[in-house]
């Protein structure tokens, strides 16, 4: 085996053990989301006491929540197809196309890394605070 196989399947490997344990921590992050919300039920409803808090922290959950399942869901091929047109196609054809969604996603997922972190970096550095 060559070096650069194995230093591919490594890789590989880890992206594997990495999204598998984001998976895990969707689970929690599902829990905790449940928790504040019926929280936020018995002390708005029971004790007409509404929290300042809850709503935006369920909001940022849910983005933890759509970004990290994004990777689980992506490794167990759990995200919905439209292969109507893709099983028509020939094994290697439809490898060549593959490849090109992929790089495509990959290209999307930097340019939406960078953006969000130019959006970060703007924030940091003018203070910016939520409106919570």
């Amino acid at each position: 085996m060559t070096f650069m196989l194995r230093i591919w399947q490594r890789f590989d490997s880890v992206i594997k053990s990495v999204s598998e344990i984001c998976g895990y921590i969707c689970n929690g992050v599902i829990f905790v989301l449940a928790l504040i919300v019926l929280y936020e039920v018995i002390m708005r409803y029971f004790f007409v006491r509404p929290t300042i808090w809850s709503t935006e922290t369920s909001q940022y959950l849910l983005a933890v929540l759509c970004f990290l399942g994004a990777s689980y869901t992506l490794k167990h091929k759990g995200h919905i197809n439209v292969d109507i047109f893709v099983n028509r196609l020939s094994s290697r054809t439809r490898q060549i196309f593959d490849a090109i969604v992929g790089l495509v996603a990959l290209v999307f997922c930097v340019v939406l890394t960078w953006q969000g972190y130019l959006l970060w970096h703007e924030a940091l550095v003018g203070h910016f605070t939520s409106g919570g």
